[in-house]
């Protein structure tokens, strides 16, 4: 993920300037692509940072540092918190309702995930995605879909083709109602269903690894996400068909033409300012 390693300067919230970080080298990024930094903007609807914190401390359950760690990581991800923002922990204890010491330990595990980079006595810096990491993320999808769906056997497949069936619906009324929101929650689990299929819980856990990474990528894209509702759904079936033939080799070249598509969508630069 992007760091800072001293490039250009880049404004900050508040004043004052942050290092923009560099995407570095030797990807093997889809073709058309070229390496930067994907900048965070708002994206779609979030709530605010107060009701969220104080919906989570009526429910109880978990501790002040998983929730500012949850809030955090959720308006990281869905873009109210963008890349190159440089975060204070008492303004975010004060956004929070809670003490400096949780939001501390939020901020150390943002960073364990590489989503910040803390600074002492300055804050912590939002990173963002590079468009090498996007690659990346693309490739190792490919490679844990389409494995994971090589292991599952018939039965499995069969078993799993009606699941699809009811995710696409859901997909399409979400696309319809224009809710990226559900949209992404959607289309997230169900690719999650194909790793899932092949029984194999360390693929799955390293599919998981990735969901985050994914999550920022299509917030990023936005409205451009609904303007792409009717191809995104076809590849979507065309996955299923795949599927139900047991065509191992067609959904493997299915699956590798919808992310390309999505990593290009991801890094389109009438989307993104790089």
């Amino acid at each position: 993920m992007a760091g800072d390693t001293g490039g250009n300067p880049v404004r900050a919230k508040g004043g004052g300037e942050v290092s923009e970080a560099s995407s570095g080298s030797g990807a093997r990024p889809f073709p058309g692509s070229s390496d930067g930094l994907v900048a965070g903007s708002s994206v779609g609807p979030t709530s605010s940072s107060a009701q969220s914190i104080a919906s989570s401390s009526a429910r109880g359950g978990s501790s002040a540092a998983e929730r500012a760690y949850r809030h955090l990581r959720d308006a990281i991800l869905e873009g109210e918190l963008a890349a190159g923002e440089m975060l204070g922990e008492s303004g975010l204890a004060d956004r929070l309702g809670m003490s400096r010491t949780p939001v501390r330990a939020a901020l150390v595990r943002l960073q364990d995930e590489q989503w910040v980079t803390i600074y002492p006595k300055r804050g912590a810096l939002v990173n963002g995605l590079s468009v090498r990491d996007i690659a990346e993320v693309a490739d190792a999808r490919y490679v844990l879909e389409a494995a994971a769906v090589q292991r599952a056997t018939p039965g499995m497949i069969e078993r799993l083709v009606p699941r699809l069936e009811e995710s696409l619906k859901a997909q399409a009324r979400a696309l319809a109602a224009q809710d990226l929101r559900a949209f992404i929650d959607a289309t997230t689990g169900f690719h999650r269903m194909f790793v899932e299929v092949s029984g194999n819980d360390v693929l799955l856990e390293m599919s998981d690894r990735l969901a985050d990474r994914r999550r920022y990528m299509l917030f990023r894209q936005g409205e451009r996400l609904i303007e792409r509702r009717e191809e995104m759904l076809a590849e979507h079936r065309e996955l299923i068909d795949a599927l139900r033939e047991r065509d191992v080799v067609r959904f493997a070249e299915a699956l590798r033409g919808h992310l390309r598509d999505t990593h290009e969508a991801a890094v389109d630069p009438v989307t993104f300012v790089p």
